[in-house]
C-alpha cells in the first residue's frame, strides 16, 4: 500500500463514523448551495454561538437519538443566506484577504533517513511489513503491484539475501512470505516480498508520517481552519467570511488544514500499532472560488513559505467543482458517535443529498458521486469526543 493508499485510508475511517448510520435510516440532512442565490452558509448572526445551537438541538430528540416530532429536525436548514433585499447572514467582517498560495513545479529531493520502528510486532501487520534487520524492526510497505510492473520499468530485481519469512492469515488461507534485499538497492529502501505460490510484490520503507512539533499551530497562525477528526477547532469565522463572498458572488480563498488523532479510533489492535507512527497527522488545501467554480489544491510548506504542490504518492489531484453545499441535521440514528452535524461539500450537482453522497460512497450500482468534504462541525456524544 503506497503513501497515497494510506491517506484515503485515514480519510475513509473518518467518513465511515457517518456511514454506519446511513446505512440504517432513510432520513436525510438539507442540502443548498452556496454557489447560488439560493445559498445557505451556516448562520451565525443571529445566533451568538453555533456549538451551542448545535447542543441545543439535543433536547428535541428521543433517547434512542430518533427526531422526537418534526418531519425535519430543528437544523434543517432550507433558507438563503442571500435575503431578498440584499442582506446575508454570513459574518464578512474578519476580512483577512488572503492571498492566493504560490504554485511550485518541482520539489526538492527529500532524503528519507532509515529508522528502526517503535515495535516489538513483526510480519505482516496492519498491511505492512514490520522486518527484524540490522538490529531493528522496519516498516516498509507496498510500493508497486507485482515485481514484473518493476521489471518493466527496467528496474534490476536480482535478489540479494533473504532476511525474513513470515505468514499472513488470510480468512479461507495463509500466505507465506520470502523477503529479500535486492542487489540494486544496498540502502534497502526497497526490497522484494516472495508471496510464495503467488506473485512477488515490491514494498518500500515506510518512515513515519507524523507531524512535527510546531506544525499545527504554525498553520493555525497562518490562517488555515482546522478540523480535528472531522469537526473544526480553530478558525471558524475565516470560513463564515469565504461563505460570506461566496454568497454574494465574489471571489474568495480560505486555507484548510485536515487533523487526525489516533485516539478513540475504532480499528485493530495489530493496524494501531502499525500507524501509531503515523498520527498525529495534518493535510493541507486551498479552496479558491473565482466567481463560478471552486477549485481545491493540494498544499504543502517550502521552507518558510506555504505552497501549492501536488506529491504524487501523498496527494489527491487539483480539482475543480462547480458547486459547494451545505448540509445540516441531527445524527442519522442512535449508532452515530454525535448527535448532529453542519457540513459544507463540494460537488458538481446542486441536487445531490448528503445521503446519496454517502450511499454512493458505498454502492457499486449507483456509482461514485465525486464530492469533497471541505468543513464540518459535530456535536460528539458525551464521551465520544474526537
Amino acid at each position: 500500500m503506497c503513501r497515497k493508499t494510506w491517506m484515503k485510508r485515514t480519510i475513509c475511517s473518518m467518513l465511515l463514523v457517518s456511514l454506519i448510520g446511513i446505512m440504517m435510516t432513510s432520513g436525510c440532512g438539507s442540502a443548498t448551495d452556496v454557489g447560488e442565490t439560493e445559498a445557505t452558509p451556516m448562520e451565525n448572526s443571529a445566533q451568538s454561538d453555533e456549538s451551542t445551537a448545535l447542543e441545543a438541538s439535543k433536547s428535541d430528540m428521543d433517547p434512542n437519538g430518533e427526531n422526537a416530532e418534526n418531519e425535519h429536525s430543528p437544523l434543517y436548514i432550507s433558507e438563503s443566506v442571500v435575503k431578498k433585499d440584499g442582506s446575508t447572514t454570513a459574518k464578512t467582517d474578519v476580512a483577512t484577504d488572503l492571498p492566493l498560495l504560490s504554485k511550485v513545479d518541482t520539489w526538492p529531493e527529500e532524503v528519507v533517513e532509515r529508522k528502526p520502528y517503535d515495535t516489538e510486532m513483526t510480519g505482516r501487520v496492519g498491511g505492512y511489513f514490520l522486518i527484524p534487520m540490522d538490529g531493528g524492526i522496519y516498516r516498509y510497505d507496498d510500493y508497486s503491484s507485482s515485481s514484473e510492473a518493476m521489471s518493466a520499468q527496467g528496474i534490476s530485481l536480482a535478489t540479494d539475501e533473504l532476511i525474513f519469512t513470515c505468514t499472513e492469515k488470510g480468512i479461507s488461507e495463509n500466505y507465506d512470505y520470502d523477503i529479500y534485499s535486492l542487489k540494486a538497492y544496498p540502502d534497502k529502501d526497497l526490497l522484494l516480498a516472495n508471496c510464495i505460490g503467488y506473485n512477488s510484490i515490491i514494498i518500500s520503507y515506510a518512515p513515519a508520517q507524523g507531524i512535527r512539533d510546531g506544525e499545527l499551530e504554525d498553520a493555525q497562525e497562518n490562517d488555515f481552519v482546522i478540523r480535528k477528526n472531522g469537526s473544526v477547532i480553530s478558525g471558524k469565522e475565516l470560513w463564515q467570511e469565504f461563505c460570506g463572498k461566496v454568497a454574494q458572488g465574489q471571489p474568495a480563498v480560505v486555507r484548510l488544514g485536515y487533523y487526525y488523532t489516533l485516539e478513540k479510533r475504532n480499528m485493530s489492535e495489530e493496524l494501531r500499532e502499525a500507524e501509531k507512527a503515523d498520527f498525529p497527522c495534518l493535510f493541507l488545501q486551498q479552496l479558491y472560488y473565482d466567481g463560478s467554480s471552486f477549485t481545491l489544491s493540494p498544499v504543502h510548506k517550502l521552507g518558510e513559505e506555504y505552497v501549492i504542490y501536488e506529491k504524487p504518492q501523498i496527494d489527491s489531484p487539483e480539482r475543480t467543482y462547480s458547486h459547494l453545499m451545505h448540509y445540516a441535521d441531527e445524527a442519522e440514528n442512535a449508532f452515530t458517535s454525535y448527535t448532529a452535524y453542519d457540513k459544507y461539500v463540494l460537488t458538481n450537482n446542486d441536487q445531490v443529498t448528503w445521503k446519496e453522497l454517502q450511499q454512493s460512497v458505498l454502492s457499486s450500482v449507483s456509482g461514485y458521486i465525486q464530492h469533497q468534504e471541505v468543513y464540518g462541525e459535530y456535536v460528539w456524544k458525551e464521551g465520544m469526543e474526537r
